[in-house]
């Protein structure tokens, strides 16, 4: 088994010299994506990055999905330093009546589709900001992913001639059931077009 003692001095001398270039390749890569990311925070917190329309005007190739790169940083830092926070819509519901909804749930896992009828809807109540609103709800979705984990899909029903939102009918679900921010997207892009689009909250 050779070492490095054991390698003659010119192939020794070849082998350090290859591996400092090397590392010094690395941290030359290295400073310059940490500089590329932090130029980007900076930026991001002060104006939107204009990185991409200098770039054109040099001539560079730019592709479409350059500036999400570029802005990317600092648009996070600016909505992980943003002091707004969200809404918070609370529902009150009976015991027994959320044990009812158990119930159908984990008959949902086991048959692995959901089936309803108007009788698997149970009263609750839906506070919002200064309102009390009485409502009926139930599980929704076709599939168990919307029956997953801690965060359950429901249909909502209001009472009457109330309304939140400007709807009478409305679903709850998690972000990540409808791909998170695509759908919202998908649907703000057809209203933008003139199109028609169902009504979003998120």
């Amino acid at each position: 088994m050779k070492t490095l003692r054991s390698v003659p001095a010119m192939k020794r001398k070849n082998w350090v010299l290859a591996r400092r270039r090397l590392f010094t390749m690395w941290v030359a890569g290295t400073l310059i994506v940490v500089g590329l990311i932090a130029g980007g925070f900076i930026v991001g917190l002060t104006q939107k990055s204009r990185l991409v329309g200098t770039l054109k005007s040099l001539g560079a190739p730019v592709f479409d999905k350059t500036g999400a790169v570029l802005d990317g940083p600092g648009n996070y830092l600016r909505s992980a330093l943003s002091a707004e926070s969200l809404d918070t819509l609370l529902i009150d519901i009976k015991f027994k009546h959320i044990e009812k909804i158990r119930t159908t749930r984990k008959e949902v896992l086991k048959l692995g589709v959901l089936n309803t009828t108007a009788e698997d809807f149970v009263p609750a109540t839906i506070r919002y900001r200064d309102r009390s609103i009485d409502v009926k709800l139930r599980l929704k979705g076709d599939t168990i992913r919307h029956l997953r984990g801690g965060k359950w899909s429901f249909m909502v029903k209001f009472k009457g001639s109330d309304q939140l939102f400007g709807m009478r009918r409305f679903s709850l679900m998690s972000p990540t059931v409808r791909g998170n921010q695509l759908e919202p997207l998908a649907f703000a892009l057809l209203r933008k077009l003139g199109l028609l689009a169902p009504n979003f909250c998120s």
